[in-house]
């Protein structure tokens, strides 16, 4: 079975979301100066080897998991059409760096825009993401969760600019209540190391973000999450049902 970006967006992909929230929050927050860099000649096209492995194994156990009824629905033009959520389903288990990782690499959504995907958790409870960016799908990707073109398009621009550069972030996180703790250790865009100073100055903003960002998707309450040693403990609710399009 494929996996849709959801799961990664809810239960197995906290991280995820925080990269996508983390680059919208550059721009909503008007950071454009990063510079773009001669991707090629400085290897900075690949995305950072993580050393993180996964097989189909790895793929099935995590959708057993989840506990949510997946299905297909017709292909469509219309990024808004492309996913539906219903009802409701208690979880309470845990998943490894692997089987996020498997996950998303069977992630076949029409608008996935991250490709070579790599989640590690260490054992101190810090998580690291390591991905490539399909800069064409963006705007789906965008328009599927309510996010107005706006809002997207510089980012986009920049990032085509860049030569869709690959992203690393570090970072520890914890929910509690549906409240999100985080602290953002580094971030990279390409292999351009994005100020210290910016981040703290920002960090409450973009943690608000994302919070709101997975607690709007139906379904979906974090009584407590926590990274360590290793792996995701997920405590709380998703949605019993997610149908979504294919290419």
């Amino acid at each position: 079975m494929k996996i849709h970006f959801s799961i990664k967006k809810i239960a197995l992909g906290l991280i995820i979301i925080c990269a996508m929230s983390l680059l919208g929050g550059v721009v909503v927050l008007g950071y454009y100066g990063f510079v773009p860099v001669v991707s090629d000649l400085f290897g900075s096209n690949k995305p950072i080897d993580l050393g993180v492995s996964f097989n189909d194994t790895n793929t099935q156990d995590a959708i057993k998991k989840t506990g949510i009824n997946f299905e297909y629905i017709q292909p469509t033009d219309k990024p808004e059409e492309s996913l539906k959520f219903s009802g409701e389903t208690a979880i309470n288990t845990s998943f490894t760096s692997n089987e996020l990782s498997a996950l998303i690499a069977n992630d076949k959504w029409k608008y996935n825009f991250l490709k070579n995907t790599q989640i590690k958790i260490n054992d101190d409870g810090t998580s690291e993401i390591s991905t490539g960016i399909n800069t064409e799908l963006l705007g789906g990707f965008a328009a599927a969760h309510g996010i107005e073109e706006d809002q997207i398009k510089p980012l986009i621009d920049q990032l085509k600019m860049a030569n869709s550069p690959p992203v690393y972030i570090k970072l520890a996180a914890s929910w509690s209540n549906n409240s999100l703790k985080m602290d953002i250790q580094k971030i990279e865009i390409g292999r351009y190391l994005m100020d210290r100073d910016w981040i703290d100055k920002n960090e409450s903003t973009i943690t608000s973000q994302i919070e709101n960002s997975i607690l709007r998707t139906p379904g979906v309450s974090i009584t407590s999450l926590t990274f360590l040693n290793g792996e995701m403990q997920y405590n709380g609710t998703l949605p019993d049902k997610i149908q979504w399009a294919i290419n």
